[in-house]
């Protein structure tokens, strides 16, 4: 039952466990809960489902997280120009990158993501770092 019950997903999981706790009966809710080690929140949810016909929005596509291109959409064209102003004789590191946003492109502390997110972004535009 527990595999039947993973390869389901959203509001037909519900729906599973549901028609399961109106088989059951009274105390089905509890009962699901503890054997499946699923939330009795989710099986009244199910259940209200089931009654009213209506399926509720899961909303899961808004969970996580937004891109910092989402935050600070010019990043990836500054961090562009900083690669292209300086060619490619010099070897920029994803620090001097960060750098130079704060200096040139007028960037806070702050604002600006890690180090790391910089180095990801810049290899995401087809840049290399060193040796």
């Amino acid at each position: 039952m527990r595999f039947a019950l993973e390869k389901l997903k959203g509001a037909e999981k519900r729906e599973f466990l549901a028609r399961l706790a109106k088989g059951l009966g009274r105390g089905g809710q509890t009962v699901l809960a503890r054997h499946l080690d699923v939330s009795r929140k989710t099986i009244r949810k199910g259940l209200y489902e089931l009654e009213s016909g209506i399926k509720c929005c899961d909303a899961t596509g808004h969970r996580h997280r937004k891109g910092v291109e989402k935050r600070l959409p010019h990043l990836l064209d500054d961090i562009r120009s900083i690669i292209e102003q300086e060619g490619h004789s010099l070897q920029l590191t994803a620090r001097d990158i960060r750098q130079r946003l704060i200096s040139q492109k007028a960037y806070s502390e702050g604002e600006l993501p890690t180090t790391q997110t910089i180095y990801n972004k810049a290899r995401q535009l087809g840049y290399r770092f060193g040796p």
